[in-house]
């Protein structure tokens, strides 16, 4: 099994050789899945935060909204490869996967939820900002309680 990058702008792909050792050992391909679930997670953080020298609040916002977004996507293209390899039949009378999806996909999925709330804070960051800058009547002084709001969040650490 061989594994192709889709796009060349992604820095941290997911090895070839990774992947086919995970899928050449003999074990359950809950564990086999679960592991590749795993390095996907890991290899999106490491994507989104330029593989650790970075923070999603010290880079430019648009760019890390297309970071996360990317990252939704990849979730998005392995669950919908999972439901195209599972109705394949490999063995004769055999079921293909008899695992809970929840299992393998659920600690991505909650992570891609998290990506999601991140780009929403971004989105209403950016709308409270364009409110301000127009300098609404009364808001002179809560414009600066915006800008300081990254720096309260960057705290805050990758879920796991």
């Amino acid at each position: 099994m061989s594994v192709k990058r889709v796009d060349r702008r992604y820095p941290c792909p997911i090895k070839e050789s990774t992947v086919d050792s995970l899928v050449r050992q003999k074990r359950k391909p809950s564990i086999t899945l679960l592991q590749i679930t795993n390095q996907m997670i890991e290899t999106c953080k490491q994507y989104v935060t330029c593989r650790g020298k970075e923070t999603i609040w010290s880079q430019d916002r648009d760019e890390v909204r297309i970071k996360l977004v990317h990252c939704i996507k990849l979730n998005e293209t392995y669950r919908r490869t999972y439901v195209l390899v599972k109705g394949q039949a490999f063995l004769p009378g055999q079921t293909s996967f008899g695992f809970s999806e929840n299992y393998v996909f659920g600690k991505f999925d909650t992570f891609c939820d998290r990506l999601s709330k991140i780009i929403g804070m971004f989105d209403l960051v950016d709308d409270y900002n364009a409110l301000f800058q127009r300098r609404m009547e009364g808001g002179h002084g809560l414009g600066a309680s915006i800008v300081l709001l990254p720096s309260k969040e960057s705290v805050a650490t990758w879920p796991s």
